[in-house]
């Protein structure tokens, strides 16, 4: 097995915080998985072999049990994209619905492709009888069948983890067009309004296809009696004119491809972005550029930054893109073909029969020895039934302290299992720095770093962050370290290097601070950082508006949010500075007084 790895430390299994996300692309006998650390850092492995089962089976034991696989692009196969309507239907019966339209629409052969739906626009739209196409309920929706041998092998393997299975022409972020030279397939697509418009197989196959055909001229070449053959057309070619006629093919392909589209009067358009393993091969970017079109670089996932080296971005987009899709408009993955059920079917039935012959043979067994057991039964009870009893209660007397710390131990791991797994890893600091973070415009503060460390002193915060602020000067960080120190109660912010971006009219700035280590941060976790506003919790807030220090431990809120001293309980009074009692507000105490006198 091949097997290639990028540069990168994984992250251990047992480590809390977010999970490594995954995205996996199955192209033939070569299978890509993307890891997308919780830090954002990006790694690319590949996986290949003899079958695509094989490669997959590699591909999924190297993933680590706490990492969640997004999504699994499939490559390759008879592929067959078109916009469609679909009836309206609850989802238990969209997969029929789907496979019906599909089998009406598109040259698949019934019952034996599988079918993913990707919903245009908003499914809840009814379409009114003043639209062109009249009035209906259906949904508008587009289909990718695939009809291929290699998709059965993709369910088999995938070991009962969720990873919904989709078109790779679905992962396609940027309109344009594109040719695809994977190793399964090679294929062209036109992307349009964020859905595949257009999509074509083309006949020269992929880089699987390329390296048979240097391997059959070989072996032709060993054996001058197959020269001439169509099977042997290669024979006495090198690799490199081999691949070069391959490339003839393909750019011929491409050329017939972009006429008969044009001809149908679809706007084709002049740049062309090339993926898939053979976007490696030098010469098919210069057959490309000499065709008239511009190569286009591999857009990013979904706005998301690829950390990866520019050569690895070709072959490992649909993986990538896999680990950052969540295809909210995509409820219907590539669903298993009939025959993979039928399948499935079948061994459920022979499982059964199985069990009733086991559990036949099991009740005979147990009749026979109901026949012998009760007089044998019978003579050993009276002799061991004082002998058991006496041994039962030494042992539970001698037990009973081992017993009831074996208990505590399992509540107490599973009390720290669901801290590990259940509670997001958000500090108070956090909170607060989240919480207070500016937006100018309706634009939020884009945090590029932020690291927390722990140390005797207290949690050392460090922060980087972009904001959208065209005015001058840098007023909006002096603003944010000022909340900061509100909430945190420290006034030792150290800024580090600001600048100016006048293109995009962004700031960047830096600045550190060690927050004292009170009690108000020694909760490692809270569930979510609901009720902090610009920096402050509810009950810092209220601490602050009754005058004292946001992180003031004489006193806490009660759940009736009341100030109340910590040891005694009882409420304190504000030590806010009044001025001069005006009319309105005496009248308002006086009201106050009354309803607490009277309740």
């Amino acid at each position: 097995m091949a097997k290639n790895k990028d540069n990168g430390n994984a992250k251990p299994a047992n480590q809390q915080g977010p999970r490594t996300l995954v995205g996996i692309e199955v192209d033939g006998t070569e299978v890509h998985v993307a890891y997308v650390e919780p830090n954002g850092n990006v790694r690319v492995e590949h996986f290949r072999d003899k079958t695509p089962a094989k490669a997959l089976d590699g591909a999924l034991k190297s993933i680590p049990g706490r990492a969640d696989i997004v999504r699994v692009a499939f490559t390759g196969g008879r592929q067959y994209v078109r916009r469609v309507e679909v009836p309206r239907v609850p989802d238990r019966a969209m997969r029929a619905a789907m496979m019906a339209v599909a089998e009406e629409n598109l040259p698949i052969v019934p019952g034996a492709a599988s079918v993913a739906g990707l919903i245009i626009g908003n499914p809840n739209e009814v379409r009114d009888a003043s639209d062109p196409r009249g009035a209906s309920t259906a949904i508008n929706m587009v289909l990718a069948a695939v009809e291929s041998d290699d998709l059965d092998p993709v369910w088999r393997r995938l070991g009962g983890r969720r990873a919904p299975i989709t078109s790779a022409s679905f992962l396609l972020p940027a309109d344009g067009l594109y040719l695809r030279v994977a190793r399964s397939t090679s294929e062209m697509i036109v992307l349009k309004g964020g859905t595949p418009l257009l999509a074509r197989s083309l006949r020269v196959g992929g880089l699987d296809e390329l390296e048979r055909r240097i391997f059959a001229g070989e072996q032709a070449g060993f054996n001058p009696s197959l020269n001439g053959t169509s099977e042997n057309s290669d024979a006495g070619k090198s690799a490199a004119e081999i691949t070069d006629l391959f490339l003839d093919e393909l750019v011929s392909e491409f050329r017939k491809t972009l006429v008969f589209w044009k001809r149908e009067g679809t706007d084709v358009p002049s740049d062309i972005i090339v993926l898939g393993a053979g976007a490696t091969i030098p010469t098919l970017l210069t057959r490309v550029r000499d065709a008239g079109f511009n190569i286009s670089p591999v857009p990013e996932p979904r706005g998301v930054q690829m950390s990866i080296a520019d050569h690895e971005k070709p072959v490992a987009f649909q993986a990538l893109a896999a680990a950052y899709s969540d295809f909210s408009s995509q409820p219907f993955a590539i669903l298993p073909n009939p025959v993979f059920d039928a399948q499935k079917v079948a061994s459920k039935r022979k499982a059964k029969q199985r069990a009733r012959i086991l559990l036949g043979l099991i009740v005979v067994g147990v009749v026979g020895a109901a026949a012998v057991l009760p007089l044998t039964y019978a003579w050993s009870r009276e002799a061991y039934a004082n002998k058991n009893r006496k041994d039962a209660e030494k042992a539970i007397v001698k037990y009973a302290d081992v017993i009831k710390k074996n208990e505590q131990l399992q509540v107490g791991e599973s009390a720290v299992q669901a801290i590990e797994e259940g509670v997001p890893a958000f500090t108070k600091v956090v909170c607060s720095v989240k919480s207070s973070s500016p937006e100018i415009a309706g634009v939020p503060t884009s945090f590029k770093t932020m690291a927390l460390t722990s140390a005797q002193e207290g949690t050392s915060v460090d922060i980087a962050a972009e904001v959208v602020d065209p005015s001058p000067g840098f007023n909006v960080f002096g603003d944010w370290r000022d909340r900061i120190s509100t909430a945190n109660s420290t006034k030792k912010i150290g800024v580090g290097s600001f600048k100016f971006n006048p293109d995009t009219g962004t700031k960047d700035g830096s600045f550190r601070w060690t927050a004292p280590l009170t009690e108000s941060f020694r909760v490692p976790n809270v569930s979510t950082c609901d009720g902090y506003v610009g920096g402050l919790s509810e009950g810092q807030a209220i601490k602050v508006a009754n005058g004292f220090d946001a992180n003031d431990e004489s006193v806490t809120v009660n759940a009736n949010l009341e100030l109340v001293d910590v040891n005694t309980k009882e409420k304190v009074q504000p030590r806010v500075t009044t001025a001069t009692t005006t009319k309105p507000k005496s009248t308002t105490t006086t009201t106050s007084s009354n309803n607490e006198g009277g309740e």
